[in-house]
């Protein structure tokens, strides 16, 4: 199964999200997210986990954010830690 992946740059921070369907949040949904830190060398911080939760959580230092609160990510001039 391929990756589903969006990244883009956001006040001169390269951000990584993924949007996964559930709303059960398990570790292995961040195993993406996690990868992509590795070959991009990116920040924790800057991954996001998009889920059909409905509370948002922190888990390995990546932000997964209920679905109704999605403008968190551009709201918060904080969610993208220095490179």
């Amino acid at each position: 199964m391929g990756w589903k992946l969006i990244a883009f740059e956001y006040h001169g921070k390269l951000i990584a999200i993924e949007i996964k369907s559930t709303t059960t949040l398990r570790k292995d949904l961040f195993n993406n997210l996690i990868k992509w830190q590795h070959l991009s060398n990116m920040v924790a911080e800057n991954c996001k986990l998009i889920y059909a939760g409905s509370e948002n959580h922190t888990l390995l230092n990546i932000d997964a954010i209920a679905w109704q609160n999605i403008e968190a990510i551009f709201r918060d001039p904080l969610c993208c830690a220095p490179c």
